[in-house]
C-alpha cells in the first residue's frame, strides 16, 4: 500500500493502464487513471466499461488475440482527447446526491 501522493506521482508518470479482468465490480484503478487523463485498455468484463472514460479502449473478452494486438497499438501509437467532464462523475458531492436519491426512492416506494 502507498501513500495518497505517491499513488498520485506514479498515476502521473505513467503512459497508459491495462485493466483486462474477465469480471470486475468497479475497478478502482480505471476511475483513478481516468483522473489523471490517462489512455487505458479495459475488458469489456462486469462494470469496467461503464466506469471508463470514453476515451478507453474497451477490449471484449472473447477479442481474437491477433486483432486485438493491432488495434491495441493503434490506439496506444494515436493521440487521444481526454473528456474534461469525466472527473465530475467521481466526487463525494455526486456520491451523496446519489445514495440521497437511493433512500427517497425506497421512503416513497408503495411497500417501504
Amino acid at each position: 500500500q502507498v501513500g495518497d501522493a505517491t499513488l498520485a506521482a506514479l498515476y502521473q508518470r505513467m503512459d497508459a493502464l491495462v485493466f483486462l479482468s474477465k469480471y470486475e465490480g468497479l475497478g478502482l484503478p480505471v476511475v483513478e487513471a481516468g483522473l489523471f487523463n490517462k489512455k487505458m485498455i479495459v475488458s469489456d468484463g462486469g462494470a469496467l466499461p461503464e466506469f471508463a472514460p470514453p476515451w478507453a479502449f474497451v477490449l471484449p473478452n472473447d477479442a481474437d488475440l491477433d486483432s486485438a494486438v493491432l488495434q491495441i497499438k493503434d490506439y496506444l501509437d494515436n493521440p487521444v482527447s481526454p473528456d474534461t467532464s469525466y472527473a465530475s462523475k467521481f466526487t463525494w458531492q455526486v456520491a451523496a446526491q446519489r445514495i440521497r436519491n437511493k433512500f427517497v426512492e425506497i421512503m416513497k416506494a408503495p411497500n417501504a
